[in-house]
């Protein structure tokens, strides 16, 4: 991008509000109110030594503006009826071209309250961060401040996260509460032959079974397939791509999944189900394949292989057992403490079975008691989920809520579309989280 000598910056990502009216509802957080008066927009930037940088655009509001800009000490120049502000330490008005990309792109009508997207510069800021490894250490300490230190042990494994974010040809966002029931809609694409778009672009070899075995009324209920045997080689490869990681707590987890068998992945169909059963607060985890009850030997034996002590956090196995005719429910305690000692201390404990091929995770033995009873009969509920999936959807992830689907993210051609009623929540929080960045 650009002149010798010319800073370069790669626009990555932009959210436009054309209706700020909605951010006076966004949450009890400190908003400046001049978010609430002008459309504006926001733009991430990836300069050339990997540190993301912020540019806003606003339409010229001389007295709001400027009194936060005052205070919070930006800088900002006027293009055309636009003010952009940005960092007072950024040389964001030097690079080469990029005025130009942004006002084109705020000033351009997208028709929707709010719209968010991958902008031009996405795949050669990442080609930039793949080829430098000084860039990709900046970025993981802005990113993730409390590891910043130890960026130099997580660079072959960030090379590799890379490498799959290039899998992304466009993402974008549509949000207008006065058009279809205030549905947010999210669109990524995905390049064509690449490990993502093979997970998505294929039909589950489920059928979803396991809804059959949730009831209609549950709470909270998520219900999805996937390829699960190109799901399996993604997962494989980015555990391959650990293997350079140095850092002592992720190299002992890393030692503990070396006890698993690869098979247990490979068992499972691609398909799930996760719910909170009426009048309980405990979850449910269902996954369908074709999993062993030696399996469980396998799991177990990989979390006890696995010391978290550095971090506060111990494990404790087996401490309360049931037998339901063949099958053995086992349970797994979760202690947190200041000095890892699980002594006096209340644990969170999972319980873990299978029954006819599926693996049930839980919070409460007594419905997982009952639910293994069902799969070891093969009987499903006769008032289960199940009746409110559309079986031609294919690879497909459903929210219900009081019985009516609430959210869905469908797998299509290498895409992923994520739609959710009543979202305008998930959208404020997004909109908070942005605008505490602009600082």
């Amino acid at each position: 991008m650009g002149k010798e000598g010319s800073i370069s910056y790669y626009p990555v990502f932009y959210v436009k509000v054309e209706q700020p009216r909605i951010i006076p509802e966004l949450s009890s957080d400190s908003i400046p109110s001049v978010f609430s008066q002008n459309p504006f927009g926001a733009y991430m930037l990836l300069n050339s030594s990997g540190h993301l940088e912020w540019v806003l655009c606003s339409s010229y509001d001389g007295v709001s503006w400027d009194e936060l800009k005052e205070k919070r000490g930006w800088r900002s120049i006027q293009v055309d009826g636009t003010r952009l502000f940005f960092a007072g330490n950024s040389k964001f008005e030097e690079g080469d071209g990029i005025i130009d990309i942004l006002v084109a792109n705020f000033l351009s009508e997208a028709g929707v309250n709010i719209s968010a997207g991958l902008m031009e510069g996405w795949n050669a800021g990442l080609k930039k961060l793949y080829d430098d490894s000084g860039a990709r250490a900046h970025l993981f300490s802005q990113l993730i401040p409390e590891l910043g230190g130890h960026a130099a042990l997580y660079d072959s494994y960030i090379e590799s996260l890379i490498q799959e974010l290039t899998s992304v040809d466009d993402m974008k966002l549509e949000l207008d509460p006065n058009r279809d029931g205030g549905t947010l809609g999210i669109q990524v694409t995905f390049a064509p032959g690449t490990r993502l778009n093979r997970i998505v672009s294929r039909e589950s070899r489920s059928d979803l079974e396991v809804a059959e075995f949730v009831p209609a009324n549950a709470k909270e209920f998520v219900v999805g397939a996937i390829d699960g045997i190109f799901a399996a080689n993604y997962l494989n490869f980015h555990y391959k791509a650990s293997g350079s990681v140095e850092h002592e707590v992720f190299q002992r987890i890393r030692n503990g999944f070396d006890r698993l068998d690869g098979g247990v992945i490979d068992r499972w169909d691609g398909s799930w189900a996760k719910w909170t059963p009426e009048g309980m607060d405990e979850d449910v985890l269902l996954l369908g394949g074709d999993f062993q009850s030696s399996d469980l030997n396998e799991i177990f034996d990989m979390f006890a292989a696995v010391d978290l002590s550095a971090i506060n956090m111990a494990f404790r196995l087996d401490e309360d057992n049931t037998v339901v005719g063949f099958t053995r429910i086992r349970s797994f305690d979760i202690f947190e403490s200041e000095n890892g000692d699980a002594d006096g201390i209340d644990p969170r404990r999972f319980y873990f079975a299978v029954g006819q091929g599926k693996l049930v995770i839980a919070e409460s033995e007594d419905y997982l008691i009952e639910l293994v009873f069902q799969l070891n009969r093969r009987e499903g509920i006769r008032n289960s989920a199940k009746s409110m999936i559309n079986q031609t959807d294919g690879a497909v992830v459903n929210r219900f809520e009081s019985g009516m689907r609430s959210g869905s993210v469908r797998f299509s051609e290498g895409s992923i579309q994520y739609k959710r009623t009543d979202s305008m929540e998930l959208a404020h929080a997004m909109l908070v989280g942005l605008i505490h960045l602009l600082r």
